[in-house]
């Protein structure tokens, strides 16, 4: 319903002009129902599609490296634990060796004290090895220095032969990697000798510095 925007009055529909007052009227309204003026209820928003639950990424087999290197690692780890068992099994069998020799070799008399009893002659020389006299200073210095009060002949095998300072030749030990030195007062006879030959030599004493055992005025037997 319009109404004069003058006076008030009530306009028919069709009014140009207001029948109270002759004010004109604005270009007829058309009525329009309560429901025009209503806002549109929005529109439920649209439902989002439901995502499929994320997964890990596995590219290829990319999750097995990790397992086959621990386990490659570990295979590693004992092989060479092993192999160094066996290394000092042999090398307590090999260090065994010249002890037991050693023990063979000694006089079945009990020595006598190094007071009573006058140093060996060299022609009365006691006949044993490199390796066995070096596992003998090495595991009882001081009983090794009594029983070998005196001249000696050794076997033993050649590892090199020096010429700086004093002349002397570097023998294998009771182990592979022990050596005995022997101070020699002549280089000429072993001219021509190389690693790996076999000497004997006859020493006048034997002695030990810093864990190394030292043979004394050394010339061949």
């Amino acid at each position: 319903m319009a109404f004069c925007t003058n006076c008030g009055t009530n306009l028919p529909d069709d009014a140009r002009f207001c029948p109270a007052c002759g004010t004109a009227t604005a270009e007829p309204v058309a009525p329009t129902p309560e429901a025009a003026f209503r806002p549109a209820e929005p529109a439920p928003p649209a439902a989002r599609p439901a995502l499929p639950p994320l997964r890990p990424h596995r590219s290829g087999g990319g999750g097995m490296i990790l397992p086959a290197m621990i386990v490659i690692a570990l295979i590693v780890i004992g092989v060479f634990l092993w192999s160094q068992r066996d290394g000092m099994r042999a090398g307590a069998g090999n260090d065994a060796a010249p002890i037991a020799e050693a023990t063979l070799n000694a006089p079945d008399e009990a020595p006598a004290p190094a007071a009573a009893v006058p140093r060996e002659a060299d022609g009365d020389a006691t006949r044993t090895s490199v390796a066995a006299i070096d596992a003998a200073f090495r595991t009882d210095p001081a009983g090794a220095a009594r029983r070998y009060d005196g001249s000696v002949t050794l076997d033993g095998t050649l590892v090199s032969v020096s010429t700086a300072g004093s002349p002397s030749l570097s023998l294998e030990g009771n182990t592979r990697f022990n050596y005995v030195v022997a101070n020699v007062a002549d280089l000429a006879p072993f001219a021509g000798r190389a690693k790996g030959d076999r000497v004997t030599l006859t020493c006048r004493s034997v002695t030990t510095l810093a864990g190394t055992t030292i043979l004394q005025g050394c010339a061949p037997a």
